[in-house]
């Protein structure tokens, strides 16, 4: 997992009005006994279901663009790390909808945008499968 005291794995003061839960869940595969880690999404009837993270996120970034008509901006709320601390044995993602931060730069939101991908991509290319 990120260590998300390092300052560069965290966005400060981002009003976070535009965080949406997605109902996409970050599982370390060794709570289900296997390496790497998975993404507990939703399938088209509703039920949950595991798939290796690496092609999880990008079937996920391809349907925002698609459905949605925006790049997925995944992120983890403060509240989030605590519950994953206590009790939960997983990461709830949010997507922030970068087109609605209020009260900052453009260039401010691309770098929202642009460092979610960097640490996405970071992560999945340490082992994620």
């Amino acid at each position: 997992m990120p260590d998300f005291a390092q300052h560069l794995w965290t966005i400060q003061r981002l009003d976070l009005s535009t965080a949406r839960q997605t109902g996409i869940y970050l599982v370390p595969g060794e709570i289900i006994g296997r390496d790497g880690f998975y993404l507990s999404v939703r399938d088209s009837s509703k039920k949950r279901i595991l798939m290796p993270a690496k092609t999880g996120f990008s079937k996920i970034a391809r349907l925002f663009e698609k459905k949605i008509g925006q790049p997925f901006c995944p992120i983890v709320t403060r509240g989030d790390l605590r519950e994953f601390r206590q009790s939960h044995p997983y990461l709830h993602l949010h997507h922030i909808d970068i087109t609605r931060i209020p009260v900052v730069s453009d260039l401010t939101k691309r770098d929202v945008l642009d460092m979610s991908r960097q640490k996405l991509s970071s992560l999945l290319s340490e082992g994620l499968n």
